[in-house]
């Protein structure tokens, strides 16, 4: 029995919702630790990443895969924010500006021009 690919994606997709609601139940008992609601985030934008490009799949579209990639790309750079904050206590947002505004400048404009 093979697994078709929407079922890939949505057994990702719920799995990486679940994980988010784990992080976020998790802080909700140590508050203390602010990285686990800043990953919680970061699963969130994935998670509206898998559903965006869902629909890319079945109505391929410029505007679709801007979006997709653009979920993807903010959730990686918030994930980042996240391990920085792990790992220094500071604040995760220059982390993950910095990492939203390189990779959204270099990998955008192609897709807008329609390079998919």
């Amino acid at each position: 029995m093979s697994l078709d690919y929407t079922s890939l994606l949505l057994a990702v997709g719920f799995s990486a919702a679940c994980l988010s609601l784990t992080l976020f139940g998790m802080w909700l008992t140590a508050r203390s630790e602010k990285f686990l609601l800043t990953w919680a985030i970061s699963l969130v934008f994935v998670v509206g990443d898998i559903f965006v490009y869902d629909a890319y799949i079945d109505m391929p579209g410029r505007l679709l895969g801007i979006a997709t990639l653009a979920f993807l790309l903010l959730g990686f750079s918030t994930m980042l924010g996240a391990a920085y904050q792990f790992r220094t206590g500071g604040s995760p947002v220059p982390r993950t500006v910095l990492g939203s505004a390189i990779s959204l400048a270099v990998t955008l404009p192609p897709m807008a021009l329609g390079y998919d």
